[in-house]
Order: C-alpha cells, then structure tokens, then sequence
C-alpha cells in the first residue's frame, strides 16, 4: 500500500481507480455468423435418384480496444486504439446421381457426382499511439505501431463416380474413380486421379456353409487402388 498526499491509500501494482478509467476507454467486439444448409433429395424413376447437399457458413467479427491520455492504462502511449477485423467463409455444394437396379439375383448400383468447396479467410489488425482525448479514430492516430493483414484461400474440385455389383448376395465387386483438383497442390499438379478395385466372397451365404452353427460371417474381401491427401498448410 501507499499513502498519498491526499490521504488516500492505494491496493495494487497500477494503483488506479478502474471506474473512473472506464469512463474514457472503450473495448469492444461484435460479431455475426451465418450458416445456412440446403438439402434436396429426388427420385427420378425406380432406378434413377438425385441427391444435392450445399452450404455456407459465414462468420464476421470485429473489435477495437480504445485507451484514453486520460486513464492509466493510456497515459504511457499517449493514448492507443487496436482495430481487428476479419471473415471466415465456407462455401460447399455436392451433387449426385444414384442407380440402383435389380433383376433375378442381380444388383447393380452406382453413383457419379460433382463437389466443390471454397473456404476463404481475411484479417486486418492495426494498433496506433498518439490520440488526442475522446478521439478514437484510425486517421488521427501519430504513431502507426503496426498494421498487419491475412488472406488465405482453400478451393476444391472433385468428380467422382462408383459402380457396385453382387450376385445372390455373396459374391460383390466394385469399382471407383475420382479426380480432384486442390488449390493445395502443386502449382504443376492442380489435379490427381484416385482409382480403386475391389471384390468380396460372403461364404456364410453358401449352402455348404449354412450347417456350420459355430461360424455366423465370414467374409472374404481384398481390393487395390491409389489413395492421396492435400496439404493443410
């Protein structure tokens, strides 16, 4: 503690009075978000479907951290003001076509689609000492201590389609390919081929089998293909 002339005695390192500081500063923020998602899902015929998800997510957000010459926290610079802002956007919509079609002990079935997605990110700051009392404005500021700023951007592209067939239910094979094209990549490799191939045998299906209570499934299943991720960073 210390006494003051006055008699006062002050409690704490910055010996202030946060009341009558608060008077003179200001911190605030604001903030909206906006997420909206569209589904439709319709069916064409018996065998024919079509499926489309899209979305976007908005998020918008601002602060500014004012300290007047007046208030202990402000005398040192002369007065400060800090400005953020920024905006955070997603945007998303993926569309399929379906088949699914049986006959006898047949199952065929696929699907082809499209999707694309683009996230973008901005964000400006700036921080500034030397304002006159009650003045809060970025253009009368005297000393600019820095001013900062952030763009990135993240688009995807990707069509993709996948052929499915079974018979009797024991016996299954598929088939998929995709292309996808990534801002991420390489500047020389904006796009890629993934492919896969695979076959399965449910032998628990098979007459022979069905006598044999100690096995309940077994199935049997290998596949080969390409796979590849993108880089986050």
């Amino acid at each position: 503690p210390k006494i003051m002339p006055t008699g006062v005695t002050w409690y704490g390192r910055d010996q202030a009075n946060f009341v009558f500081d608060s008077q003179y500063n200001t911190n605030t923020s604001n903030s909206t978000n906006l997420d909206v998602l569209f589904k439709l899902d319709y069916k064409i015929n018996t065998d024919f479907s079509f499926s489309s998800t899209n979305r976007i997510n908005s998020y918008n957000y601002n602060s500014k951290n004012y300290s007047d010459v007046r208030s202990t926290g402000g005398r040192q610079s002369n007065g400060s003001l800090g400005l953020n802002n920024g905006r955070d956007l997603y945007l998303l919509t993926s569309n399929m076509v379906k088949y699914d079609h049986k006959f006898d002990k047949h199952t065929i079935d696929g699907i082809a689609g499209v999707e694309y997605s683009e996230k973008t990110f901005k964000n400006n700051s700036s921080l500034q000492y030397g304002f006159l009392p009650g003045i809060s404005v970025p253009d009368v500021g005297a000393i600019p201590i820095k001013v900062e700023g952030t763009e990135d951007e993240d688009l995807f592209l990707s069509g993709f389609g996948q052929a499915n067939y079974s018979y009797n239910d024991r016996y299954f094979f598929t088939s998929s390919f995709r292309r996808d094209g990534s801002s991420r990549f390489g500047t020389n490799n904006k796009y890629a081929n993934f492919w896969a191939l695979g076959g399965s045998w449910v032998a628990t299906n098979e007459e022979f089998m069905k006598n044999l209570p100690v096995i309940s499934n077994l199935k049997v299943r290998s596949s080969y293909g390409t796979t590849g991720n993108r880089s986050e960073e």
